[in-house]
């Protein structure tokens, strides 16, 4: 029996069968749905089985006892029902809307797949659940009513915004259709809903976008223009109307639009508007419109063609701008622009301009000349490189900091000009801010301060020169004081008619004399470079000159064992000039050259005419003139004793008295060497007689009259230094003549009125009251034989000897007066 039921029970329910028949052993009743085949046609029919377990009486279960149904036509409907709900449910989930089923309990029964994806939950969390609970607290009551009106019968549709708990805030299209059973009772509701949240944010951002270029085209003044074509309608708004001098309820046409632009300017539009249709490029043009009364605006046309489907054009749309001020300002700010490059580039500087971020975007005109750089090599940070390379880093590295900290700054650096020689320049700049206060970059200007370098650098050097003058003078004037002092020492504690005082006078005499020719030179070069020298000029030979020079220098080269050779031109060459003063510029020279040759030493001076002058030659063969020194050996302070103790002595300002009396002669002089041990020559150009006028004039000097039989007379002496005025009235007693001394003006107005002296000699700087304003006082308090005034003193400028005489003095002596000549002049005095 087993076996047979097996084979009728369809393979693949025979382990459901077997299952089923062992759970009845333990709950006593069998049921289950299988399928049984037909051993005769071999279909398969289903069959419901209903069954008993029989027990014995131990309890076991023996036997099962039961009856079949045939239902094979209820599996079928069954079957039609599922493949109905399949295909319903294949539609629902590709439908592009949320479809569900609500009971009467308002609880979901049914809902398709995008439902549950649109909440991001699965089936099972809404069907069989609560609407409420779904979509929650805050959605529920948006829904609710809809949903209450729709379950009262009512088909309801709407749109509106619900906060879901799991699906966020959406805005919803829902339609809820009513299902009513057999008796027309309403036992659900089909609900339908589209999320609209993205359509509605994007209606709302057009909306906004359209709020927004309403405030801009109203704000811009922007017009919109719109033309079918060709031209056959015109559609402007009123901005457009306004900027074409049109009331807003005008008529417009294509004639309208050239009848109002400005002449000049509507072939170029025409032809601009034909271009962007051929083209298919943008239309962007400025033109001038007209009023009817003449009145002008700068418009600014921007727009573009559009074409069919067959690449006609189809229209010509786009929007007007009024930008007469624009305009305006441009052509301001242009006009400026034009007059500062105008004035940039013919100022005496050079102007740049950088922007905010420290590139430069101007360099005048000046610059490129000076440099001969370009605007495409100059401008950004190229101007840099005209600079030195050695400036180059610190020059940018204050430019750069000062741009980035917005201060003026101020530098110097080398500059390279157009040859490719540098110079000098100084840099200075400014920050620049706009109205609102933001920086604009820098204006700055470039000066070129060479010649004011090389003044500073020739000042440094006049200091240093001056500086090492003064101690050379210092060191020069000290000399002579030292033998001085000896031999006054020496006269102090020597009994009369001792040697010793006979060598100590002639040191004194000596050493005196030395002090006497350091002061005339030094006077002479104040007086030749003030131009207060007059030369006697006079038809000299040349030979007379040569010889006097020679003959002054001889005993001094002999001394020192030096050969002194001389070359004269057998033809006597003749100059004009002042004798003295040549035979002077000689003698320095052959000093020059002995001082600086060594003992034994070889001296030569020739003379010889070459063209229209004289060349006079001194050569020696001493130790030279360094290289560097030869073109500065005639300056003030830079000659130089060439021995490093200055054994020779002197101030060294020979050679610039030399080069200042030869060039005062029309002459000139030059220096030659090869270098330290290679001797030196100077060589003196002057003008033959025939070649040169004759120089009149006096020399501003006083000359001592030859004396005469000498006469005591009486004299008052008027000097501050104790010193000086007793050796005056010592030197004048031994001459015989009758003195009287005073240290001031006082006591000197007191001995005049007592004293009553013949001559008066003046120290003119006294205390109290100087030597003029005594001078003048003297003369009041002469009578019928005023005395002859002699002024005394250091100063020996013109100036000082025209003060002199206009303060009555007759005579005036520089100290250290000679002896001799102030006793050859009181000798020539009337008695």
């Amino acid at each position: 029996m087993q076996e047979t039921v097996d084979d009728l029970i369809h393979p693949d329910d025979r382990a459901a069968v077997l299952a089923a028949i062992e759970e009845a052993k333990h709950t006593g009743t069998y049921h289950g749905e299988v399928r049984l085949i037909d051993p005769v046609s071999g279909q398969c029919v289903w069959v419901e089985a209903h069954g008993t377990i029989v027990r014995d009486a131990a309890g076991q279960p023996v036997t099962l006892i039961g009856v079949t149904q045939n239902i094979a036509r209820r599996k079928q409907f069954e079957a039609a029902i599922e493949r109905g709900r399949e295909q319903l449910q294949l539609v629902s989930d590709n439908v592009p809307a949320l479809i569900s089923y609500v009971d009467a309990e308002r609880r979901y029964r049914w809902c398709n797949r995008a439902y549950t994806h649109w909440f991001g939950i699965p089936v099972s969390a809404v069907v069989g659940h609560a609407m409420r609970d779904v979509v929650g607290e805050d959605a529920w009551q948006t829904i609710g009513p809809h949903l209450d009106a729709a379950l009262s019968g009512e088909r309801v549709e709407y749109e509106a915004e619900a906060k879901y708990r799991a699906g966020g805030t959406r805005w919803i299209h829902a339609v809820y259709t009513p299902h009513r059973d057999d008796a027309g009772a309403v036992v659900g509701v089909v609900v339908m809903v589209h999320d609209i949240t993205d359509t509605r944010r994007a209606a709302e951002a057009l909306r906004e976008s359209a709020s927004r270029f309403d405030l801009v085209r109203d704000g811009a003044e922007v017009g919109f223009w719109f033309c079918d074509l060709p031209f056959d309608k015109l559609i402007w708004d009123n901005r457009v109307k306004e900027h074409f001098w049109l009331p807003p309820d005008a008529e417009v046409t294509i004639d309208t639009f050239y009848q109002r632009l400005h002449p000049a300017d509507r072939e170029r539009t025409r032809q601009a508007i034909d271009a962007s249709i051929a083209n298919r490029t943008q239309y962007d043009i400025e033109y001038r419109t007209l009023s009817a009364s003449g009145g002008e605006k700068w418009i600014r046309a921007i727009g573009r063609t559009f074409y069919d489907a067959q690449a006609n054009p189809i229209r010509f749309d786009g929007v007007t701008l009024d930008i007469t001020d624009r305009r305006r300002m441009a052509d301001a700010v242009r006009d400026s622009e034009e007059r500062f490059r105008i004035m940039a580039d013919h100022a005496p500087v050079m102007i740049w301009v950088t922007d905010a971020a420290g590139s430069c975007t101007y360099l005048s005109q000046s610059w490129y000349a000076f440099t001969g750089q370009t605007p495409e090599t100059g401008l950004g940070l190229g101007w840099l490189d005209a600079t030195h390379p050695d400036d180059r880093a610190p020059a940018g590295e204050i430019f750069l900091t000062a741009n980035e900290r917005r201060e003026a700054f101020r530098l110097d650096y080398r500059l390279q000009r157009v040859d490719g020689s540098y110079a000098w320049a100084i840099d200075s700049a400014a920050p620049r801010f706009g109205p609102g206060g933001e920086f604009l970059g820098y204006i700055g200007s470039v000066l070129d301060i060479t010649e004011r370098k090389q003044i500073e650098e020739a000042l440094k050097q006049n200091d240093r020169r001056k500086d090492e003058f003064l101690a050379m003078l210092a060191h020069e004037l000290r000399n002579p004081l030292a033998p001085i002092r000896h031999a006054a020492e020496v006269l102090k504690i020597t009994a009369p008619g001792d040697p010793s005082q006979r060598w100590a006078r002639d040191v004194i005499e000596r050493q005196t004399q030395h002090i006497t020719r350091l002061v005339e030179d030094l006077l002479d070069v104040s007086r030749i470079t003030r131009g207060k020298i007059t030369l006697r000029p006079e038809r000299i030979a040349v030979t007379d000159v040569v010889e006097r020079a020679v003959e002054a220098i001889r005993p001094v080269a002999e001394a020192r064992g030096q050969t002194l050779s001389v070359a004269l031109p057998p033809v006597s060459i003749e100059v004009e000039g002042d004798v003295t003063r040549l035979v002077q510029v000689l003698s320095n020279l052959l000093s020059n050259a002995s001082k600086f040759s060594n003992d034994r030493g070889q001296i030569a001076v020739t003379a010889a005419q070459e063209g229209a002058h004289v060349v006079i030659r001194v050569t020696d063969n001493g130790i030279g003139i360094p290289r560097e020194l030869v073109p500065r050996v005639f300056e003030l302070f830079t000659q130089a004793d060439r021995s490093l103790d200055r054994s020779q002595g002197g101030l060294g300002i020979g050679l610039t008295l030399v080069q200042l009396l030869v060039d005062r002669h029309g002459g000139t002089v030059e220096a030659r060497s090869d270098g330290p041990g290679c001797g030196s020559e100077f060589v003196v150009r002057l003008p033959v007689a025939a070649a040169r006028e004759t120089v009149a004039g006096p020399l501003v000097e006083d000359r001592v009259p030859a004396a005469e039989a000498r006469t005591a007379k009486r004299i008052l002496v008027v000097e501050d230094n104790a010193d000086a005025a007793e050796m005056l009235r010592i030197l004048l007693s031994l001459r015989g003549h009758e003195i009287e001394v005073a240290n001031d003006g006082a006591a000197a107005l007191e001995a005049a009125r007592r004293f009553r002296p013949g001559v008066i000699v003046c120290d003119i700087g006294l205390p109290h009251m100087n030597g003029y304003e005594l001078a003048q006082q003297l003369r009041v308090l002469a009578d019928d034989a005023p005395p002859t005034l002699i002024a005394l003193s250091g100063y020996g400028q013109d100036e000082d000897r025209r003060r002199a005489r206009e303060a009555g003095f007759e005579h005036h002596l520089v100290k250290p007066v000679e002896p001799q000549a102030l006793f050859a002049l009181l000798d020539s005095l009337p008695d």
